[in-house]
């Protein structure tokens, strides 16, 4: 009867995680769309960094590459294999929290569900909660220091913060340490073979290493709200450090709010919020029956409230004609299926031509029209390396004469009272300023230089 429950309990976290991921949340663009597109590209053979640019270290793009290069390039595959993720993350859960660990669905979503999109950001949770599981149950720390290693080849930052905790056994026990720098570093070795052999070190070191320079400078946003609460979080957590000195587990949740820099925005915070409630779920005391029946009375609700979202937001047309998006519900409010109608029979009508598309939503047209993702596709301040504007006007002045550049003017022109700076508009205006317009679609522009 027990196990009949256990495998209840599984499919039910499942199918709210997947329809969360495809249903819910159901704008395709940002990170999302990107994380897709990096996969997407490895399982056609694009080595990362030389043929196209990203700004982490490659070990998630390429594990979701597997399931899109041996079963299906739709998206609908990629949000099954990080649903089954989250379950193997709640799995781990239950076993370290016991019950209490349903608690942690509410901080799925709250304030807002950035753990429930599927990114490196939320596979580099799901790392983490594998470390503090091998913590806790004190397996062989060539394991943990191979999980770290994947934890620093899924973001650098973070990973080689979740190292730091471990000099902790330095003065404590030797052999314990040295194992796991023995295995972080083999499995790192691993890394640098694959960047020598496929020629792309030096692009690594640039979109990686020197270009963090760059996207600090034009994507940091500090002073915000977010930024508060999340020093109020991490002197919470300095605190209950002093008083238990002996809790590796708080010196991992510390190492993790790393992930926080250098932009203090929701989306990492989120993050943050949701790993730092580790460290308060022994302390919960309340029943297993009342726990559960709220938790599960608040995915009713949020799951009701999402729905009557979606039917009130523009007509529905599931499932849709775009190639690798079918059975994605997409909205087709304010006229968005038209406009991508025409830009895609533009698209189609000149395949033969060099088609380079300056915007956010590059992606989903290369993707839809199966397209390579090259450096022109993700063209966000500080994803192209160091000095990378220059960088991309001069890869624009080596294209082709007959280069064929299709604008986004709404995000050229979209002002954010908060300056922050995504898309780089330099490259855009280069464009504009060198070229001459050759048509309209809605609101994009089509440019050819002179």
């Amino acid at each position: 009867m027990a196990t009949k429950v256990s495998w209840i309990k599984y499919i039910f976290l499942f199918i709210f995680f997947f329809f969360a991921m495809s249903f819910f949340f159901s704008l395709i663009d940002g990170d999302v769309l990107w994380n897709y597109g990096f996969s997407y590209a490895i399982s056609r053979g694009e080595i990362p960094y030389k043929d196209f640019n990203m700004i982490i270290t490659p070990f998630y793009p390429i594990l979701m590459s597997i399931p899109l290069k041996f079963i299906s390039t739709n998206i609908l595959v990629y949000y099954i294999v990080n649903s089954l993720l989250l379950v193997l993350m709640f799995h781990l859960l239950f076993k370290m929290f016991d019950y209490k660990a349903w608690g942690l669905l509410f901080f799925l979503v709250f304030p807002f569900p950035s753990v429930l999109l599927p990114t490196y950001n939320f596979f580099l949770i799901f790392l983490l909660i594998v470390i503090l599981y091998l913590e806790k149950e004190k397996k062989n720390d060539y394991l943990i220091g191979i999980i770290i290693a994947l934890s620093f080849l899924t973001k650098q930052t973070v990973g080689f913060c979740l190292l730091l905790p471990s000099i902790y056994y330095l003065f404590k026990d030797k052999k314990k340490f040295f194992r796991r720098i023995i295995s972080f570093i083999v499995i790192n070795m691993f890394f640098l073979i694959y960047l020598l052999i496929t020629n792309s070190f030096n692009s690594f070191l640039d979109l990686c290493l020197f270009g963090l320079f760059d996207f600090t400078k034009t994507n940091g946003r500090t002073f915000n709200i977010f930024f508060f609460l999340s020093i109020i979080l991490i002197i919470i957590l300095i605190k209950k450090i002093f008083k238990d000195k002996k809790n590796i587990n708080n010196y991992y949740v510390l190492a993790f709010s790393s992930i926080l820099l250098p932009l203090f925005d929701i989306n990492h915070f989120c993050y943050f919020l949701f790993v730092f409630m580790f460290i308060y779920l022994d302390k919960i005391n309340v029943s297993k029956m009342k726990l559960i029946g709220n938790i599960i009375l608040f995915v009713m609700v949020y799951t009701v409230l999402f729905f009557i979202l979606i039917l009130n937001n523009g007509s529905i047309t599931y499932p849709n004609h775009y190639h690798n998006f079918e059975l994605r519900l997409m909205y087709n409010s304010n006229g968005e299926f038209i406009i991508r109608d025409n830009l895609n029979k533009y698209i189609k009508d000149n395949k033969n031509s060099n088609i380079v598309i300056l915007s956010s939503e590059a992606y989903f047209y290369k993707i839809v029209n199966n397209y390579d993702i090259t450096y022109f596709d993700l063209i966000n301040y500080g994803n192209h390396g160091y000095n990378g504007t220059n960088k991309m006007i001069n890869r624009i002045k080596n294209n082709d004469k007959d280069t064929i550049y299709i604008i986004s003017m709404d995000e050229y022109n979209k002002k954010d009272k908060y300056n922050r700076q995504q898309i780089n508009k330099k490259i855009i205006k280069y464009v504009i300023d060198n070229g001459e317009l050759d048509k309209k679609i809605n609101c994009f522009s089509i440019y050819k230089l002179k």
